[in-house]
């Protein structure tokens, strides 16, 4: 009896893999995009390129130049709605990946354009005074740069594909490595500004249903902040591992060589 299960279950395995196999022979190559799609994505990458570029430049001459380099003092003012507008702008890598329009993963990519709408949208914006003096001036400069500075060669890498050239070499290194710090760096600058905007966030209830309400339903965003800042610790080395496995496949001899 053993041996005919065994035979059974090692038929039923092959026929399963045959099955697999024949699939895979079966299914279609993913046709490219439209010129129009095509047209478009070029614009958008353009676009972001350039507004995460106009942000990171509004910060680098406020530091260095208005400041000399001694403080961080109205670098909001001087970069925030630059950052606003670039931010949003990225919700639309989603909707692209939804749409067929590009091939990436959609979980990482969701992971990482909606932790920074958050940040932006309901922090940056919200409270202005978690980015300020009495908050966390620091917080906010680490993701001025920290996100400026890869996101312009990344955008670029993006446009350069779109015309259907392959990108200089080091905007390739730089797509697939400048990532190594400044994620770290940005991520230290979203939690540092996600922990100084608590005491607004608890002193003025913003954002939260307090029971009775007509929706019956209690929300508490003090707590959910909280929640979002320990959700860091499963979802950052995800992400980090997400692009070392790029960085691998992308900067390998072979992957090289096919570019040349």
């Amino acid at each position: 009896i053993c041996v005919l299960i065994s035979f059974a279950s090692n038929q039923t395995k092959a026929s399963l893999l045959s099955m697999a196999d024949q699939q895979k022979k079966q299914k279609k190559p993913r046709s490219p995009p439209s010129a129009l799609a095509r047209g478009y994505l070029l614009l958008y990458n353009v676009f972001s390129m350039c507004a995460w570029g106009y942000m990171l430049a509004l910060g680098l001459h406020h530091v260095f130049v208005v400041n000399k380099g001694e403080s961080l003092d109205g670098l909001y003012d001087a970069a925030s709605r630059a950052m606003l507008i670039a931010q949003c702008g990225a919700f639309m890598e989603i909707l692209h990946i939804i749409l067929g329009l590009v091939r990436s993963s959609l979980f990482s990519t969701f992971l990482q354009v909606l932790s920074r709408l958050f940040i932006v949208g309901c922090i940056v914006y919200k409270i202005p005074q978690a980015c300020g003096p009495e908050g966390s001036q620091l917080g906010f400069a680490l993701i001025t740069f920290s996100w400026g500075t890869v996101e312009v060669p990344r955008y670029a890498f993006y446009a350069f594909k779109q015309v259907g050239m392959e990108p200089p070499s080091f905007i390739l290194w730089l797509r697939y490595s400048l990532f190594l710090v400044l994620y770290p760096t940005g991520i230290t600058g979203e939690l540092l500004l996600s922990y100084a905007a608590l005491p607004t966030i608890k002193e003025t209830g913003m954002f939260s249903m307090r029971m009775p309400n007509k929706y019956n339903l209690p929300f508490d965003f003090y707590y959910t902040v909280i929640f979002l800042l320990f959700s860091y610790i499963p979802g950052s080395p995800f992400l980090y591992g997400h692009m070392l496995r790029l960085r691998k496949k992308m900067l390998s001899p072979k992957a090289k060589a096919k570019t040349n």
